[in-house]
């Protein structure tokens, strides 16, 4: 992996200069290039340059796979959708189990070996649902809509940032809290360790409220995409309502999900998987 960041770190870097950045980029200007290769790989925020995000998202939008360049991608998705003109294409993103992401980045051999002290830290808010939200925004394409759970002051925080970043979402509040992820970068040893909390408990009430919240939102003949883990108590058997309630609109399905998730699923005949 260290070879791979080395050998991408130059194309990386050209790329960067040339494009123009978000404001969401702008936190990272002034960070060393390791440690800028780190957020640059690991961050799924910048999952445009992630083949398989890149993909999947340019499949929502245009029914086909294409080139991994940000300009190509955003004119291609321009030709395709008419965005600006007078087609639409209307897409729902279930974002069941968000979460806030602290990166502690570690710069040095710590000199107490139990004791790390972080030299920079990243905080974001973080999801599958929110990712493919992102790379849509950085497209130019906007008729979406984020549908996330939300609870706690954990909660109150992804909902503050989410309009910080202009993200969309209809939010659905539960009792418990969302969760916190926290990942320790060793940045002078080119490896990080992810620690990530299981996340919020559903009711059977709150399952059940959600359920007919989804119902109220989805639209006929639109996009829905499940992508992403949900919170504890949600089952397969409550996500093959949702898909069922989809496809009763005629709605494409998007999914990229595993597990028992995915075997009850493929039953209601995705458009397109992610493996």
């Amino acid at each position: 992996r260290a070879r791979r960041l080395e050998h991408t770190r130059k194309q990386k870097y050209e790329r960067r200069t040339r494009q123009e950045q978000s404001t969401d980029e702008s936190q990272y200007q002034d960070l060393s290039p390791a440690l800028y290769d780190y957020l640059f790989n690991l961050n799924m925020r910048l999952s445009l340059y992630d083949s398989f995000s890149d993909n999947f998202v340019m499949y929502i939008l245009t029914g086909r796979v294409h080139p991994q360049n940000h300009t190509s991608q955003t004119l291609y998705a321009n030709s395709c959708l008419g965005i600006g003109g007078s087609e639409k294409l209307r897409v729902q993103i279930l974002n069941l189990n968000p979460c806030y992401d602290h990166w502690v980045i570690i710069s040095n051999v710590p000199k107490t070996p139990n004791v790390l002290r972080g030299d920079y830290v990243v905080k974001l808010v973080d999801g599958k649902g929110l990712n493919i939200a992102r790379v849509f925004n950085l497209l130019g394409f906007h008729d979406y809509l984020c549908i996330s759970v939300l609870g706690g002051d954990v909660g109150k925080i992804i909902s503050s940032k989410c309009r910080e970043e202009n993200i969309k979402t209809a939010e659905f509040w539960i009792n418990d809290e969302n969760r916190i992820n926290t990942a320790i970068v060793y940045e002078y040893e080119k490896r990080m360790l992810m620690v990530n909390e299981p996340g919020p408990v559903m009711t059977p009430d709150e399952i059940e409220r959600f359920i007919q919240y989804f119902d109220s939102l989805i639209e006929e003949k639109s996009t829905l995409v499940i992508s992403g883990s949900a919170p504890r108590g949600f089952e397969a058997k409550h996500m093959s309502r949702i898909a069922q309630m989809a496809k009763k609109r005629g709605c494409r399905l998007m999914i990229d999900i595993s597990g028992e998730w995915l075997r009850k699923l493929v039953k209601f005949e995705p458009e397109m998987v992610k493996v």
